[in-house]
């Protein structure tokens, strides 16, 4: 279910980016992206980095049936986020020229702060619904609500991108959000809640329960702001010596981490943090879903990637237009980090449930300043590329640092079977990356052989028994489909 929310996602995010790319072309989409990442930064001062300790409690209280510290628990967070959201938009209200040229290099564009600052207590607002959700693990509500908004994000955006170009843009995000929010709170409060007999209304914040909240949200804080001041220092640097066109060039390599292969990333990581919430007294549990999302991740990875590189000529001017054709230099390094953080990302899903937080901290704080110190480094050198070799050298220095820490933690190692499924996806995607880095296009080297070496991958490590498993599922989901449509023709014969 969850699979098929980021494929329509993925599906609408493609016309979303296809409409900004002929309209706004690369200048107006470096110029979103980087309004984009100012409004994430605001929006992790007014959520305060407590997302995932929400999900975490409130897996831990439904589980419980413990309706009072849930009721204690929302109530906090809804009542915290409104003072922090009011208290964000009016920074940025005040200081949005201080802001506009800091981010952008040019203060006549500090409206688009003020809208973006708008968005942000609405967005934190409505990512209280999902995580609410997530950690009752009512995946199949979560999914039909997230569908919802992101039908809505694109009827509204499209049009004020047409109509208003960039300043558009950003006023949708402001209108999405509140959208989200009216659907999202409307079915939250009046269904998902009821069983507990949990109402929601503003009220002071509990202190015990903010004590909690704030405390796991510390260490999700640090991690988020360190990311996001890590993007937006190299995204300014970009839009000032290269100008804002060059940022939109990186916004399609950035794009493709971040909104296309962390799509699948996310999904996983909905289900997989909260099952191993609520499984603490169950190491081998535990280990299992690690494992399994290892799987998953480069079972799915390794196709998406090889297919990416090979077709990037045709894909890139389909998804943004020939304009953006300068992006598919930037590709390779910025999949190569996406390659690692595939790789060591599963052994960090029980750090948030296991309350490691010293340890989120300290990885995440030497990632921004590896990526960073890097960045540096290479500008002079490389130019524009410096930015997705920067990540991937970060993501590839970290991969042995953290595997090594979760053996010293708890003795966690990927099992056998994951290793080798490890060690035959690198030379497949190894021989796509330096075919298709070749100067001259040549048909069997570009196209080929990747698709062969592909072929021969799919053929060695998908068993059997998944084929069968991942048919059967698939076959479920048309029974249950075409049981849904009889259901609706039914009933409306009977109205009729």
């Amino acid at each position: 279910m969850l699979s098929l929310q980021r494929l329509i996602d993925i599906a609408l995010a493609v016309i979303r980016v296809k409409v900004s790319a002929v309209f706004l072309e690369p200048t107006g989409v470096g110029i979103v992206s980087q309004v984009g990442g100012f409004q994430n930064l605001m929006s992790q001062f007014v959520n305060l980095g407590v997302g995932g300790g929400v999900t975490k409690y409130v897996a831990e209280y439904t589980s419980k049936q413990e309706s009072r510290s849930l009721e204690k628990l929302l109530q906090t967070v809804v009542s915290g986020f409104a003072i922090t959201g009011i208290i964000a938009f009016l920074i940025s209200l005040i200081f949005a020229p201080q802001f506009a040229d800091l981010a952008l290099a040019d203060h006549s564009l500090g409206l688009l702060i003020v809208l973006a600052g708008i968005a942000v207590p609405l967005t934190a607002q409505t990512q209280i619904v999902s995580r609410c959700l997530q950690g009752m693990l009512k995946i199949r509500e979560m999914v039909l609500l997230g569908m919802v908004s992101s039908v809505l994000g694109l009827v509204i955006t499209v049009p004020l991108i047409i109509l208003a170009n960039v300043t558009g843009a950003v006023l949708s995000m402001g209108l999405s959000a509140l959208f989200s929010l009216a659907i999202g709170q409307l079915y939250l409060q009046r269904v998902a809640l009821r069983e507990y007999h949990v109402r929601l209304h503003f009220a002071v914040p509990d202190k015990e329960m903010s004590i909690k909240l704030l405390r796991f949200g510390g260490a999700n804080s640090v991690m988020v702001i360190s990311d996001i001041l890590t993007l937006l220092a190299i995204r300014s640097t970009i839009i000032a010596r290269f100008g804002a066109a060059s940022n939109g060039l990186y916004q399609v390599v950035f794009g493709l981490s971040n909104q296309y292969l962390a799509l699948i990333t996310a999904a996983l990581w909905t289900y997989g943090m909260p099952k191993v919430a609520t499984m603490l007294d169950d190491p081998a549990g535990i280990d299992k879903v690690r494992n399994d999302v290892l799987r998953l991740s480069l079972s799915i990875f390794t196709p998406l990637i090889v297919l990416i590189l090979v077709f990037r000529g045709v894909w890139i001017p389909i998804l943004y237009s020939q304009s953006f054709i300068g992006a598919s230099s930037l590709l390779g390094w910025q999949v190569i980090g996406d390659i690692f953080r595939a790789i060591f990302g599963p052994a960090n899903i029980s750090n948030a449930p296991k309350e490691r937080f010293g340890f989120i901290i300290g990885q995440t704080l030497l990632f921004s300043m590896l990526q960073l110190g890097t960045f540096w480094l290479l500008l002079p050198l490389v130019g524009l590329r410096a930015a997705p070799m920067s990540y991937a050298l970060a993501r590839g220095v970290m991969t042995p640092i953290v595997l090594f820490a979760h053996y010293r933690y708890d003795r966690f190692v990927y099992s056998s079977k994951n290793w080798l499924l490890v060690v035959k996806s690198i030379p497949v995607l190894g021989v796509t990356l330096i075919l298709t880095s070749l100067p001259n296009v040549n048909p069997v080297l570009n196209y080929l052989v990747p698709s062969v070496a592909l072929v021969a991958w799919a053929l060695t490590v998908v068993s059997h028994k998944e084929v069968q498993t991942a048919v059967r599922i698939g076959h479920d989901y048309v029974a249950r489909f075409q049981t849904a449509v009889e259901v609706v023709t039914k009933r409306r014969k009977k109205e009729i």
